[in-house]
């Protein structure tokens, strides 16, 4: 089996304690978790794709072109001209840039953790049986102004390898891209498995944990970094780890 492993000092972004209010949100106010700026500046690509029905160029600068067996990974840095917003921090390689170097799973927390037990979305009901049953359909409601409930899934997004897009969690714990596509998507064990059309495999199994200052909001898994990639064959492939490195603080 060739096997090449890469130690690539990526550099990795934390986000500091976001000072706001002291006492916690109502409860009736649906939380939404911040991302660091290595993660958002790749979400860019996820949300507003480069294309010419998007109006954004492919800004690319090569860096490096790692190629084991039948598979290949490009290295570049790449730039996201859909304009820099109110307050952007930058990433580690600049404002507006990201290092385009590995894979990443990265999540908008909505409300609750989708996977968290018992008030998670996939834990919680499915609004359209409550809605349809009279009986449970004011306790639904209380649980969801207490925070006893999640109404409304995580935004999960990907890219590795030019590839990016969307998907949620079902009440049944299953994924739903958004929209569809040939890739295979599945979680398991606290960690994401993708596999292309091609039937190359790729394991999001490095988490990185985030906590608003939110008393209210718990630790929970922001992002998912790439740790391997086999390909088709089972015989070619590569693996991944990490350094942290850059940090970041946001502002008050």
């Amino acid at each position: 089996m060739n096997k090449f492993v890469i130690a690539l000092m990526i550099s990795v972004a934390t986000t500091g304690s976001i000072h706001a209010q002291v006492s916690a949100p109502p409860p009736d106010l649906i939380r939404v978790g911040t991302v660091a700026p290595e993660v958002a500046s790749l979400g860019k690509f996820g949300n507003i794709p480069v294309s010419p029905c998007t109006g954004i160029p492919g800004i690319s600068i090569p860096v490096y072109n790692i190629s084991v067996g039948k598979i290949t990974l490009p290295i570049s840095l790449d730039y996201h001209a859909a304009g820099i917003r109110v307050d952007e921090t930058a990433s580690c390689v600049g404002l507006g840039w990201s290092l385009n170097a590995n894979g990443m799973i990265y999540r908008t927390m909505v409300g609750r953790p989708d996977e968290e037990s018992g008030t998670g979305y996939i834990a919680s009901p499915d609004a359209h049986s409550v809605v349809m049953s009279k009986g449970t359909y004011a306790t639904y409601l209380f649980k969801i102004h207490k925070g006893l409930a999640d109404a409304e899934p995580d935004i999960f997004q990907y890219n590795f390898n030019g590839q990016s897009g969307k998907f949620i969690f079902k009440h049944d714990g299953s994924v739903m891209e958004i929209p569809a596509s040939n890739n295979k998507i599945v979680y398991s064990g606290g960690n994401f498995t993708i596999t292309n059309d091609n039937g190359d495999v790729y394991i999001f199994d490095e988490k990185q944990l985030s906590q608003s200052s939110e008393v209210t909001t718990p630790i929970y898994t922001s992002h998912w970094r790439l740790t391997k990639i086999v390909a088709a064959n089972t015989t070619d492939t590569i693996y991944f780890s990490y350094e942290s490195g850059c940090s970041s603080t946001g502002v008050s």
